[in-house]
């Protein structure tokens, strides 16, 4: 699991967070955490509330060759939009990648084998869906925040079945 980001609108909640680390357990699965507290000059938060028990926890203990080489050797590996998934994508472990403010369209990855399951709220019950990728200039405005200061998107990646059930297909 990849928990860190890098912005508000494109963290995973903490109960979404926590309810696939414990949907996971409850498959065998023993999570683990990866990822640094610093990207190039940009400072990566966890959330607080993410429980990190049951799991093995090497967030800040990995470089990106240690890390590629956990996830080359996952079941499945689960976060939302993140360096890391880009990483896992050189390996040929399936991933459940989460979207939000860019759609698949302009940020899956490309990989020669394994799968990606894609993880986005409905466009048709959040118009704002793919934000980023849909609003191609807007003045004054960088993503780093969302554009309506509610992150509903975020909120909209709340159901941990919706997790769960691409975990499963990824795992097929």
């Amino acid at each position: 699991m990849t928990p860190g980001a890098t912005y508000e609108n494109r963290a995973m909640l903490a109960s979404t967070f926590n309810g696939i680390k414990d949907y996971l357990i409850s498959r065998g699965i023993t999570p683990v955490f990866l990822g640094n507290d610093k990207v190039g000059t940009r400072k990566v938060s966890f959330e607080a509330g993410y429980d990190y028990r049951g799991g093995i926890d090497l967030r800040g203990k990995t470089t990106l060759l240690e890390a590629a080489k956990v996830m080359s050797k996952s079941e499945v590996v689960v976060g939302l939009d993140n360096g890391l998934l880009h990483l896992a994508a050189t390996t040929e472990a399936p991933i459940v990648f989460g979207y939000n403010i860019a759609s698949p369209e302009h940020r899956r990855p490309r990989r020669r084998v394994g799968k990606i399951i894609d993880v986005s709220p409905d466009p048709e019950k959040l118009s704002c869906t793919f934000c980023q990728s849909r609003m191609r200039m807007m003045f004054n405005h960088d993503f780093r925040r969302c554009v309506y200061g509610d992150n509903a998107c975020v909120k909209e990646l709340g159901d941990v079945k919706l997790w769960s059930d691409a975990i499963e297909e990824a795992m097929e």
